[in-house]
């Protein structure tokens, strides 16, 4: 349960959609299809991203465990290459949770319980997903595949083995030495629609799937992201973002700060708090 808790708190952070400066919440029409081959599609998927350095994101969200779910109202910041931040705030707009990754750190801030966190990355390392890092968080937040521990660029199509599957394309890799798959699957509209980690050593299964992709003018991004966790936990662990809105490359505020009453706990503390 302890790393499942971590992993619905990272995971939170993983998502959102495709493409240029524009807000997307407003009138939009279903995305089109391109003409092209499987390698030019999954090209496209990375060009369409090349001029977006910032993103925020508005979203309800579902998580469940077992039989049980709920539903919160959830902000997604990002600026390229350095910060995503994740808000929770469920009640009335105030925050009470925050979550800020970077390519070598985590922070936390709970309102809630008035406790922060500040983490290095490699601190946590071994309680998060293998292959899962900051690079692929930001991949999986454009919509894009990505390679164990870094960015992927258009040319390293050539690693993967393609096959079609209806109207769809699969793109599978298998690192060296390794017993995980990355499969990621795109469609005839250069649109991510699944992205798939797997390991056959321990059963262990994360899967991301996005649909419902929309256009307006010439951006494009899903409305509704499902992200699962399998072997994980004793129960499988599910998080929805439905009613996804949009707003790319306006400046956005981040911060780390706290109030100096808070209390400073580690991540195990802290994941214990939550549990309690």
């Amino acid at each position: 349960m302890k790393r499942c808790a971590l992993y619905v708190l990272l995971v939170l952070a993983l998502l959102s959609g495709c493409r240029s400066g524009r807000n997307l919440s407003g009138t939009s029409a279903p995305a089109v299809w391109q003409e092209g081959s499987p390698q030019a599609l999954f090209a496209e998927m990375f060009v369409c991203h090349e001029a977006d350095t910032t993103a925020f994101v508005k979203s309800t969200a579902y998580l469940s465990l077992g039989k049980y779910t709920v539903r919160g109202k959830v902000q997604i910041r990002w600026r390229r290459d350095s910060v995503v931040q994740f808000s929770v705030v469920p009640l009335l707009g105030v925050e009470v949770c925050r979550i800020t990754l970077t390519p070598d750190s985590l922070y936390v801030v709970d309102r809630f319980h008035k406790k922060y966190m500040a983490e290095s990355a490699n601190a946590v390392a071994e309680l998060i997903p293998s292959g899962i890092s900051f690079a692929a968080v930001q991949s999986l937040l454009l919509s894009q595949p990505f390679l164990p521990q870094r960015k992927i660029v258009p040319q390293d199509v050539l690693l993967f083995d393609i096959a079609e599957k209806d109207e769809n394309y699969i793109y599978t890799y298998t690192p060296p030495l390794s017993s995980d798959e990355y499969r990621f699957e795109g469609d005839r509209r250069a649109c991510l629609v699944g992205a798939n980690i797997r390991n056959a050593g321990n059963a262990r299964e994360f899967f991301c799937r996005y649909s419902d992709y929309m256009q307006h003018d010439d951006a494009i991004a899903p409305r509704r992201i499902v992200c699962m966790f399998d072997g994980f936990s004793p129960e499988r662990v599910m998080l929805a973002f439905d009613g996804m809105s949009f707003v790319w490359n306006e400046p956005q505020p981040f911060s780390t700060g706290m109030s100096a009453r808070y209390k400073k706990t580690d991540l195990e503390s802290w994941i214990k708090t939550l549990l309690r």
